[in-house]
């Protein structure tokens, strides 16, 4: 029996139902699950959901059965990390978000798609390298990424220009207390970021005004 997918939870639905039976989203607003669309590189599609909205992401890559996705916008502000004195993505605080809350809005058939990384401390969502950020996003034009319209005003970092956001790497930056992050011209950025608030320095590391924007392998 074919399935479809319900907008609002990400529920799999019978397609005979009349309504999903976890939220009561009617029949009409239902969706073709993402295993239905052909992935190719370049191309965008639904998967998952965060913040009550579907997640729009854009395949980067088609590998050994697997499509890498990257969200085509910022989702939230976070730390990379609350102790401030750089970490290992292993221990960052942010992979813990992102491989926990995050996930929340995904349904059960969405979660037994995506492929944990053996590299990465096996994470399911994590954020891109600069090397990953350099080979897939090759210019700063295509490293440009603006925020889910839900976070302006937020205190995030967006540029008034181009409306784009400063997101995090997991790469380390120039030394033990920095972090690399795509900045708002869509440059790569692995200096010591310092910031002022309220009235003393800090290292961007321990900002929420750096934005996220995940990545993750799922099954084709």
């Amino acid at each position: 029996m074919p399935l479809m997918i319900c907008p609002d939870c990400g529920n799999e639905v019978s397609s005979r139902a009349e309504s999903c039976p976890k939220c009561g989203c009617p029949r009409e607003y239902f969706e073709s699950p993402a295993s239905a669309t052909p992935l190719e590189i370049g191309g965008i599609i639904e998967f998952g959901s965060y913040a009550g909205a579907r997640l729009t992401w854009r395949v980067l890559d088609i590998s050994d059965g697997k499509a890498l996705l990257l969200c085509e916008s910022a989702i939230e502000g976070k730390r990379y990390d609350d102790g401030g004195k750089g970490a290992l993505w292993s221990d960052c605080t942010l992979r813990a978000w992102l491989n926990d809350d995050f996930l929340e809005g995904f349904s059960d058939a969405e979660l037994a798609r995506i492929r944990e990384d053996e590299t990465l401390s096996r994470s399911k969502a994590f954020c891109l390298s600069i090397e990953e950020a350099q080979r897939y996003l090759p210019t700063a034009e295509e490293r440009l990424c603006k925020p889910e319209p839900r976070l302006l005003g937020s205190g995030i970092l967006i540029a008034e220009d181009n409306g784009a956001c400063c997101w995090w790497l997991r790469s380390t930056g120039a030394d033990v207390d920095s972090q690399a992050l795509v900045i708002t011209s869509g440059e790569i950025f692995t200096g010591k970021a310092i910031a002022i608030q309220s009235g003393r320095q800090i290292a961007a590391i321990v900002l929420e005004r750096i934005a996220v924007r995940p990545a993750m392998w799922i099954a084709v």
